[in-house]
């Protein structure tokens, strides 16, 4: 120890910060039940772990290079490495900080000290069972995600990251997560979070606010979630509504895919509320002009127009001249060439044709 560090020790002994019993009990364990003198001489180092009295308070009386040396009162200092301060800013002479007994110094007669120590157990003091906390993502398994929660290492079941069914863990490495303590063992360090249950709060809040705040005939926008083999479930705002295959397009619709995709952004109609399910009937084709509003103008009679054969039936042909408007071409009206029992001998499905308006 350099003279410079003696003198600004024997300026701080006068200073209000002296041992406590507990203190004094907890160097003496570290000591292992020797003396000072005894572990100078014989020049041993003494590691031991976390005292039940868990952080302490010291001063700042120097700071050199990379060791931060703490006073604790009588003839008491500890080393404190600056690295721990790596993400804040270094204490100065005359600060406070807390820290934890690591081990002693017998080359030195310093008490070693760490910070990280200090956090990590103000961290399990404030830790309990349904706590809101954030945590980073420090690494992956199969069974779920590894976290840091300020000092403490806590885990995330696959089921608990988030509200869907997880596949792939990766994009969550490294990233800060909010999430609820579910399961808490000081005795076994055991930190059990998950981000589910505070995703599903969220959910439900929303969903109960997007409720109260929408009304039949609002056109909201949604985002596409699913597609089902009879509609699109689109999420509105924390609350999914079906958006029937009839509803997506005035056109016959035989496969939902073929309008919308999942993620897809789209502006669809509110067409009822069922309050007391919560389910929510939602329209795409009524936020479009419906084109029969002007099919007389469009396609005024003796207009001769082409369209796509969609349908053949006994009685003739279906015909599409734009989408949500089809003719029909009549039995009677296929051919003048000579009589037909059925519109499959003159006409094919998806044949386009030129038709005259009658």
């Amino acid at each position: 120890m350099d003279a410079d560090f003696e003198q600004k020790s024997d300026t701080n002994t006068g200073d209000n910060l002296y041992l406590d019993d507990s203190l004094e009990q907890e160097i003496a364990d570290a000591l292992g039940g020797m003396s000072v003198e005894e572990i100078l001489e014989s020049e041993e180092k003494t590691a031991y772990g976390h005292s039940e009295t868990g952080v302490r308070k010291g001063r700042v009386i120097s700071i050199q290079g990379d060791d931060i040396f703490v006073f604790f009162g009588g003839r008491t200092q500890g080393v404190l490495p600056a690295s721990q301060f790596a993400d804040e800013p270094l204490p100065a002479e005359g600060d406070v900080v807390e820290v934890t007994i690591e081990g002693f110094e017998g080359s030195e007669g310093l008490l070693l000290l760490s910070r990280k120590g200090a956090v990590l157990a103000a961290t399990w003091d404030s830790l309990e069972k349904g706590a809101i906390v954030e945590g980073r993502v420090t690494g992956l398994n199969k069974g779920g995600l590894e976290l840091k929660v300020g000092g403490v290492r806590a885990f995330m079941p696959i089921s608990q990251v988030d509200l869907n069914r997880i596949e792939d863990l990766t994009p969550y490495l490294n990233r800060k997560l909010i999430c609820e303590v579910t399961e808490l063992d000081r005795s076994d360090n055991n930190v059990v979070v998950s981000a589910k249950k505070v995703l599903a709060r969220e959910a439900a809040h929303l969903k109960e606010q997007t409720l109260q705040a929408i009304q039949v005939d609002d056109i909201v926008s949604g985002t596409v979630r699913s597609i089902m083999p009879y509609g699109a479930f689109v999420d509105i705002g924390g609350i999914d509504g079906l958006l029937h295959v009839s509803d997506m397009s005035h056109s016959r619709v035989e496969d939902p895919a073929s309008i919308v995709q999942p993620g897809q952004q789209v502006e669809v109609k509110i067409l009822k509320i069922n309050t007391d399910t919560g389910k929510i009937s939602l329209g795409l084709k009524q936020t479009l002009t419906d084109p029969w509003e002007v099919a007389e103008v469009t396609w005024p009679a003796g207009d001769v127009v082409t369209g796509k054969v969609t349908k053949l039936m006994d009685f003739g042909a279906f015909v599409e001249l734009a989408e949500g408007v089809e003719g029909l071409v009549p039995m009677g009206e296929l051919t003048f060439e000579r009589r037909v029992k059925s519109a499959s001998d003159v006409l094919s499905e998806g044949e386009t044709i030129r038709v005259k308006v009658l």
